[in-house]
Formats: structure tokens, C-alpha cells, sequence
């Protein structure tokens, strides 16, 4: 398993705030495209609902949040997919580096 460490990539669904993913779940993401995430969601590169609220105003939970409305919950569905922004990073890192740089852990 350690020779596959350099092929994990870690990022914050809440980076790529677009529609249904504007929550924090942190996921690793295991690729060998030569692609970089954005950075995780920190106090010093907040997600654009953390810098403007001060906290992230969506949740990753399909039940209610004490104190949150009804439309922070997510179905099942919208749990487990992926930001669109995502996989056209991934695209678009290959399209940049080209296939021959798939395998070669960055």
C-alpha cells in the first residue's frame, strides 16, 4: 500500500461550490492523472460560503441539522456524487499534460 501513497490526493467538496456541493467533505482521491487540487478548506483559503458567512452554510448529512432549514439536507444521491467541477479538472489536467503522463505519480 505505500507504493500507492503518491497516487492519493486530498480535497474539500466545498472548493468546487457549484449547486448541490457547497458542503465540507473532505475525500481522498486516488488518480494517477498528473492534477492538483485546489487547496483544502482552511482558515487561510476558506471555500468561497465559509470566507463570506463564516462557517459552511451546507452540510453532508441527509438529516436535519439542529438549526439549519429544510434545504441543507441532501438526498443520497446528491451525497455521493462528485462536484461537476471536479472531474472537468481531471479532464482538464489531461488535455494540459496529455495521456503520457498518466502513472507518474506527481
Amino acid at each position: 500500500m505505500q507504493e500507492l501513497l503518491p497516487f492519493r490526493r486530498f480535497c474539500c467538496y466545498c472548493k468546487y461550490n457549484e449547486g448541490e456541493h457547497r458542503y465540507r467533505k473532505q475525500t481522498a482521491i486516488w488518480t494517477n492523472l498528473a492534477w492538483t487540487p485546489r487547496p483544502m478548506c482552511t482558515a487561510a483559503t476558506p471555500c468561497p460560503d465559509k470566507a463570506a458567512y463564516g462557517k459552511h452554510t451546507h452540510h453532508a448529512q441527509q438529516g436535519g441539522v439542529k438549526g439549519r432549514t429544510r434545504e441543507t439536507k441532501k438526498t443520497q444521491a446528491q451525497l455521493y456524487s462528485f462536484p461537476p467541477a471536479l472531474p472537468r479538472e481531471w479532464v482538464e489536467s489531461l488535455t494540459v499534460s496529455g495521456p503520457e503522463s498518466l502513472g507518474t505519480p506527481r
